[in-house]
């Protein structure tokens, strides 16, 4: 019985090899469009996630930037976040923000009410 198993096993993980490998222009070509896509979409998910949590929960996003420990018998909490000047920021980092999207909602609402109303 398990014998079976095993072989049929063997049998699908070599008909898989031979399908890549008769295929694999085509797969890669496939991949090569679908994981810049795949990535742009985690992007905007993420940016989204955060815009929402900034305007939803603070609470939550201010809880994230703070870690809790015990030392020496005396809780200590340590917060992560501090105003810094721009010159602080690394240049990669002050690229990347300054280049994502930013959340227009507050700046389109009146226009979106003009439309819809």
């Amino acid at each position: 019985m398990a014998i079976g198993w095993i072989i049929a096993g063997l049998a699908a993980l070599g008909l898989g090899m031979y399908v890549i490998i008769k295929y694999w222009e085509q797969i890669r070509d496939w991949l090569n469009k679908v994981i810049p896509a795949v990535r742009e979409l985690l992007k905007t998910v993420a940016h989204g996630i955060a815009v929402f949590a900034q305007k939803v929960a603070p609470g939550v996003v201010d809880f994230l930037h703070r870690v809790y420990y015990k030392e020496n018998n005396k809780w200590i909490r340590e917060t992560r976040t501090e105003e810094i000047s721009e010159s602080e920021v690394p240049d990669h980092i002050r690229y990347k923000i300054n280049s994502q999207e930013r959340d227009v909602s507050k700046e389109i609402q009146p226009e979106l009410k003009y439309q819809l109303g």
